[in-house]
C-alpha cells in the first residue's frame, strides 16, 4: 500500500465532507481496508451526537494517527479489512 506524503494529506482535509466521504469510500474499497482507532483495553474511539454513538473511521493509516495524537487518552491505530470490520 502506498504511504499518504503530507501535502495530500492536508489537500484531502480541505475538501467538503461530501468529496471526503467520497474519497473514503474509494479508498477504503480500492485497498480493501478501514482504519479506527483503540485505546490499551481495545475500546474504539467513538462520540455521541443527539444521542447515536458515532465510530471514527479513516481510510489510511495517516489520517487515524493524525486523529489519534488529539486525545489525552492514547489511542493507536487499528487497520480492519472491510470484510472482517463488517462482520
Amino acid at each position: 500500500m502506498r504511504k499518504l506524503n503530507p501535502k495530500e494529506i492536508e489537500s484531502i482535509l480541505y475538501l467538503s465532507p461530501e468529496k471526503r466521504y467520497q474519497y473514503f469510500l474509494k479508498r477504503s474499497i480500492g485497498f480493501d481496508e478501514v482504519w479506527t482507532a483503540v485505546d490499551k483495553h481495545g475500546h474504539w474511539l467513538e462520540t455521541e451526537l443527539e444521542d447515536h454513538k458515532l465510530l471514527f473511521l479513516w481510510s489510511a493509516e495517516e489520517y487515524a494517527v493524525r486523529e489519534c495524537n488529539k486525545y489525552p487518552i492514547e489511542y493507536s491505530p487499528q487497520k480492519y479489512n472491510i470484510k472482517t470490520f463488517l462482520t
